[in-house]
């Protein structure tokens, strides 16, 4: 798969091989990602987790505030117990809960620290709630917890563009990849010389806006029925067993 900066190449072949500096790299990266925090933010919005990833907490004794240390936290999906020392664990899910209402009906102290569940005394935590502060993410438990233990926390990626290196690929499907490549080359088309005559550099940019507009066009229909096969109308039917009720 293309790397994301092996698809300069491709880009500068959509826009029938313009000058070097005309656009320059800086220029084609910056289109590029940008239009790939896009299409990510739209699948994203499609309510379907396309991009999530795990994270180990370990909480200990006394303290009930920690910082999410991964910068590809985008927002939670889930907090679930776990004991890798003990395959029989029972797993739960801890509630979530907004900041302003963790203690709402709570109606015991904060440091009872035992848990409800005789099996899973280790796990204390009842509720957890989100928040940033000063634009870093935290999650705080309820009650305090009373022992160590490790929670996992399961969350949407937010934008994972800005952590990428040149040689990551832009995991956006293959229809994905390549609607990004011709949105930032539509972006660069006012960006792009081929010759010194400005009114034959004109007339080629109508040309190429009117092939490319045609091709995004495409593309984009497939990639939002992709995006939505699970959640929403596609322009297709998904097969699914009849249900009686």
């Amino acid at each position: 798969m293309p790397s994301l900066y092996e698809r300069i190449t491709s880009l500068r072949d959509r826009l029938r091989h313009p000058r070097a500096n005309r656009p320059g790299d800086s220029d084609c990266l910056r289109s590029l990602c940008d239009h790939t925090k896009l299409l990510r933010a739209k699948r994203k919005n499609t309510g379907l987790p396309w991009d999530f990833a795990d994270k180990k907490i370990n909480i200990v004794s006394g303290k009930a505030k920690y910082q999410i240390n991964d910068e590809r936290f985008g927002a939670p999906l889930a907090v679930l117990t776990i004991d890798d020392s003990d395959p029989g664990h029972f797993q739960r899910l801890i509630p979530f809960f907004s900041p302003q209402n963790l203690a709402w009906h709570w109606g015991l102290p904060n440091d009872i620290g035992t848990s409800a569940y005789d099996w899973d005394a280790s796990h204390s935590a009842q509720r957890v709630a989100f928040y940033w502060s000063n634009g870093v993410p935290y999650l705080e438990f309820q009650p305090l917890p009373k022992a160590n233990a490790a929670y996992l926390l399961r969350f949407v990626v937010g934008d994972s563009v800005d952590a990428m290196s040149l040689s990551d690929p832009l995991n956006l499907g293959e229809v994905g990849d390549t609607l990004a490549e011709i949105r930032a080359a539509i972006s660069l088309l006012g960006f792009s010389d081929w010759v010194d005559d400005r009114s034959e550099n004109t007339e080629r940019r109508k040309e190429l806006g009117t092939t490319l507009n045609w091709e995004e066009q495409m593309f984009d229909q497939q990639f939002t029925a992709d995006a939505l096969i699970h959640t929403g109308s596609t322009i297709g039917q998904l097969w699914s067993p009849e249900e009686d009720y």
